[in-house]
């Protein structure tokens, strides 16, 4: 599986992860990336509000993990280390893991992942 091969570039969604859903659902490709200039509704864990303005990175990426359903949450912990990583790299900066799904910069928050399933 190769992340960004196909990258869908949108300027306003009510979120990234309900259209990655909907694409997933109609048979868009594991690895297709969807990304917004700004979120109307983005959400976080536990149904929380996300605030999405323009001038933020904000993106879903379709998986097709074959994982039992029971492990599928690892995901959301497992995919904080490689946005970590990309915030070390592209910005010279240690950021900090707020487990299970935040990453943090001086003490503020700068990125969240949301993992969610979909069936048909």
């Amino acid at each position: 599986m190769l992340i960004g091969r196909r990258v869908l570039v949108k300027g306003e969604v009510d979120s990234t992860n309900t259209a990655a859903k909907a694409l997933a659902l109609d048979g868009e490709p594991e690895g297709t990336v969807v990304t917004a200039k700004r979120q109307t509704g983005g959400r976080g864990r536990t149904g929380r509000t996300w605030e999405s303005p323009e001038g933020g990175v904000y993106l879903s990426i379709i998986l097709r993990p074959e994982l039992p359903a029971t492990d599928l949450t690892l995901l959301t912990v497992l995919s904080c280390l490689p946005v970590a990583q990309a915030i070390e790299e592209v910005c010279h900066a240690v950021p900090s893991i707020k487990w299970p799904n935040d990453v943090k910069l001086n003490d503020r928050k700068v990125a969240g992942v949301l993992v969610e399933a979909c069936y048909r």
